[in-house]
């Protein structure tokens, strides 16, 4: 298809629901095509 780059971006709570002001933590991977292949 082409596409040289994607990202994945997850979001999740620390200490979920029951502590909704507590510190977040954002995980982001980047994958670039390199040689026909997805490197992270």
């Amino acid at each position: 298809m082409g596409i040289p780059e994607y990202w994945i971006v997850y979001f999740r709570a620390l200490g979920a629901v029951r502590y909704p002001g507590k510190p977040k933590q954002i995980t982001i991977t980047i994958c670039q095509m390199v040689d026909d292949e997805y490197q992270l």
